[in-house]
C-alpha cells in the first residue's frame, strides 16, 4: 500500500514537472517568435542600414510590437530568466526606435546644414552679397504680405494617456510595456 501511494505521488510530481516544463518551453517559444520579428531590423541595423530600419520600424509597428511584447509578460518571480530575456528584447526594441528617431533628426539636421551652407556662401561672393542686401532693402514689411498657417499639434490618445500616466519619456522613446498598458487602458 505504501509503495503504491509513493509511486502515485512520484508519477503525479513527474506529470506536474513535465507540464510546468512544457509551459516554460512554450513561453520561450513565444518569445523566440517575437524575437524573429525583430531579427531583420537588428541585422539591417548591424549593417548600418538605418534607413532600412526606419522604413521597417514605423510608429504603428512599434506600437503593435510593444503591445504584443507586453502580452508575453509573465511573473518575474515564477519565470525570472524568461522575464530577463523579455525585458532585454523590450529594451532592444526601444533602442531600435531611438535609432530611428535619431536618424530622422540627423536627416533634418543635414537638410538645415545644406540651407545654412547656401546662405553662408553668399557671404564670400560679393556679387551675391550685394544682391542679397539689395533685396533686403526693398522688402520692408512689418506685418503685411505674410500668410502664416500653423497646424494644430495634438497627441494621439494613446500617447496622451502614456504622458498622463508616466510623463513624457526621455528621448521621446515610449517604453513598450508602458505604451501597451496605456493602449489597454484606453481600450477598456
Amino acid at each position: 500500500m505504501y509503495s503504491k501511494n509513493t509511486n502515485n505521488q512520484v508519477n503525479s510530481r513527474m506529470v506536474s514537472l513535465n507540464t510546468a516544463s512544457a509551459a516554460y518551453v512554450n513561453l520561450f517559444k513565444a518569445l523566440a517568435v517575437f524575437a524573429q520579428t525583430l531579427n531583420l531590423m537588428f541585422y539591417q541595423y548591424s549593417l548600418g542600414n538605418i534607413k532600412q530600419v526606419a522604413a521597417l520600424l514605423t510608429r504603428e509597428l512599434y506600437n503593435n510590437l510593444a503591445i504584443k511584447l507586453s502580452r508575453l509578460k509573465q511573473s518575474a518571480v515564477l519565470y525570472p530568466e524568461y522575464e530577463y530575456l523579455r525585458n532585454g528584447i523590450a529594451n532592444s526594441l526601444a533602442g531600435l526606435n531611438q535609432s530611428v528617431i535619431q536618424y530622422a533628426t540627423m536627416l533634418d539636421t543635414q537638410g538645415k546644414l545644406v540651407e545654412c551652407q547656401a546662405q553662408e556662401a553668399i557671404l564670400y561672393d560679393m556679387t551675391k552679397l550685394q544682391a542679397f542686401l539689395d533685396a533686403r532693402k526693398q522688402t520692408k514689411y512689418l506685418f503685411g504680405e505674410m500668410n502664416v498657417t500653423v497646424a494644430k499639434a495634438e497627441l494621439k490618445p494613446v500617447y496622451a494617456k502614456y504622458v498622463e500616466l508616466y510623463g513624457f519619456p526621455s528621448g521621446a522613446v515610449f517604453e513598450p510595456d508602458k505604451l501597451a498598458n496605456a493602449t489597454n487602458l484606453l481600450r477598456s
